[in-house]
């Protein structure tokens, strides 16, 4: 079995690459659920100003139905985190932090009905109008920490891989004026989509982590980015670097 890293590279490697349509990007987000060993997945694209909206739930249809009669996303608080803004959160930790209304209560206990009791989520929120949002759940009373951590790391990055190849795939990008990035930059951008910290990258090569930073914001203004993930996750779709 690959390692965390090693599956990471792997994964979006074949995102950027393979894929070419939305069933084969579909396939690919079952190998990820397949691999962390969760028990179920949905993605969801909105896009305001195209009024484009694409979204895959391996939840029971039964289940989805009924969630939907209880307010949905609207009502569930899941949701409403992922649309709030970009990042990654586990359900248990980010719910118990929050104040729940009696509605989002008795939808969650409609999830664990069916046995969803915990999950991760990650989400990239462009003040533009797009909401990507990634989410994996488990039966687990409690998601195993150790494949938390793991995903935690990761998931971002691979959702970031997705979001840039489903924009591609709706011909949102016009390839023929791409930006432009130093040679500095693509550098700084290769360690970065490799998993790189600003003081690991730093450390690397041998200039201070504000100078990494620096890199890091032109690149992440150059491609129009959400932050250096999505930036890093750009620059490989567009061919600017290799990972």
């Amino acid at each position: 079995m690959k390692s965390y890293e090693e599956f990471l590279l792997a994964i979006v490697d074949a995102i950027i690459n393979d894929v070419a349509d939305e069933d084969a990007l579909v396939a690919h987000i079952h190998k990820v659920k397949d691999y962390y060993g969760f028990d179920g997945f949905s993605y969801f694209y909105y896009h305001s100003a195209r009024q484009r909206t694409f979204s895959v739930d391996t939840r029971p249809d039964e289940l989805k139905i009924k969630y939907n009669k209880c307010g949905g996303i609207y009502v569930d608080p899941v949701a409403n985190l992922t649309a709030s803004k970009s990042g990654v959160f586990r359900w248990s930790t980010a719910l118990a932090n929050i104040e729940i209304s009696p509605e989002q209560y008795a939808l969650m206990a409609l999830g664990r009905d069916y046995n969803i009791n915990d999950g991760i989520s990650a989400s990239l929120v462009d003040p533009a109008g797009t909401i990507d949002a990634l989410n994996f759940y488990t039966s687990d009373a409690q998601l195993n920490a150790e494949v938390y951590q793991a995903a935690a790391r990761h998931i971002n990055i691979i959702l970031a891989a997705i979001s840039v190849k489903y924009k591609v795939i709706l011909s949102a990008f016009i390839n023929d004026d791409l930006p432009v990035l130093s040679p500095r930059e693509k550098q700084i951008m290769e360690w970065v989509a490799r998993g790189k910290s600003s003081a690991d990258i730093a450390i690397i090569l041998k200039v201070s982590p504000k100078t990494v930073d620096a890199h890091i914001s032109h690149s992440v203004e150059k491609l129009d980015a959400t932050n250096r993930t999505n930036a890093a996750a750009k620059a490989v779709t567009f061919g600017l670097i290799k990972i």
